[in-house]
C-alpha cells in the first residue's frame, strides 16, 4: 500500500509541477520580461527590476515555508531556482542554511544546479520519441527552460555569475572547487570569472591553493595567477 501510495504521490507532483511552471512560473517570471531585462541588464546585482515584484513576493512565502512544510521544494523546483538567482544574488539565502529535510547545504543546493546546468546542452529527442516518464539527463524541464535560456551553452549559466557577488561564496572553497570542477564543456571566461571574485583572504589562503591544485586545478591559470604574491613566491 505504502509502495502504490508513493507511487500516485510522484504522479501527482510531477502533474502539479508542470501546471505550476507552465502557469504559476510563467504569471511570476514571463519569459519574454526576462529576457529583455537578461540583454539589457546582463549579470546585475541586487536590485530587483520592478517586474520581479510578484516573483520576490512568492520566494518571500517560501523562504517563511522551507523549515515546516514538506513540499515547499514543489513551489520552488530547480526551473525557478534557474531563472531566480540568475536575476538576483539575493534569492541565494531564499534556501535554508541546511535543510532539515535533506541535510543538504545552500552550497550543496547550488552545486547540484550547477551540475545540472552542465547537462542542459545535451539534446532532446523528438517529441514523438520520448516516453511518458521522459526526463531530461540534467533532471530539468528543459523544454519549459528554453523559453528562459538558449541552448547556447552559456545563458544557463547565467545563475553561477550572479552568484560570484554573495560574499558567503566568495569565500567558500567548497562553493569555488566545487563550480570549477562542474564546468566542463563551458567558455573559459566563467571559470576566470570566478577565480577574479574569490576573496583575498582565500586567495592567500595556503590550504586552499594547494586544494584547488590536489583536485587537479591547474590549468587557465588557476589558481596561481589569481593567488596573493606571497603564495605565488611559495611555488616559484
Amino acid at each position: 500500500m505504502d509502495k502504490i501510495l508513493n507511487i500516485f504521490k510522484d504522479v501527482t507532483n510531477k502533474r502539479f509541477l508542470n501546471l505550476f511552471l507552465d502557469y504559476g512560473v510563467k504569471e511570476l517570471m514571463p519569459p519574454d520580461k526576462f529576457k529583455e531585462w537578461g540583454t539589457d541588464n546582463p549579470f546585475q546585482g541586487e536590485e530587483i527590476p520592478e517586474f520581479c515584484k510578484n516573483l520576490d513576493k512568492h520566494l518571500s512565502e517560501v523562504q517563511k515555508d522551507f523549515p515546516n512544510e514538506e513540499d515547499t521544494y514543489l513551489q520552488f523546483p530547480k526551473e525557478l531556482q534557474l531563472i531566480s538567482l540568475s536575476l538576483s544574488p539575493k534569492y541565494f539565502y531564499t534556501f535554508p542554511e541546511i535543510d532539515k529535510k535533506t541535510g543538504h547545504t545552500r552550497v550543496d543546493v547550488i552545486l547540484n544546479l550547477v551540475e545540472a546546468a552542465n547537462q542542459y546542452g545535451v539534446s532532446m529527442p523528438l517529441p514523438e520519441y520520448r516516453g511518458k516518464d521522459y526526463i531530461h539527463e540534467s533532471g530539468l524541464n528543459k523544454e519549459f527552460l528554453l523559453e528562459y535560456f538558449p541552448d547556447d551553452g552559456f545563458s544557463i549559466f547565467k545563475f553561477v555569475w550572479t552568484l560570484m557577488n554573495v560574499p558567503e561564496l566568495q569565500r567558500s572553497a567548497e562553493f569555488i572547487i566545487g563550480t570549477w570542477h562542474r564546468i566542463d564543456n563551458n567558455p573559459e571566461d566563467i571559470k576566470d570569472e570566478l577565480f577574479s571574485n574569490v576573496s583575498n583572504e582565500l586567495l592567500d589562503d595556503e590550504q586552499f591553493i594547494s586544494d584547488c591544485l590536489k583536485s587537479g586545478m591547474n590549468n587557465y591559470g588557476h589558481p596561481l595567477e589569481y593567488a596573493s604574491k606571497r603564495i605565488q613566491k611559495l611555488y616559484e
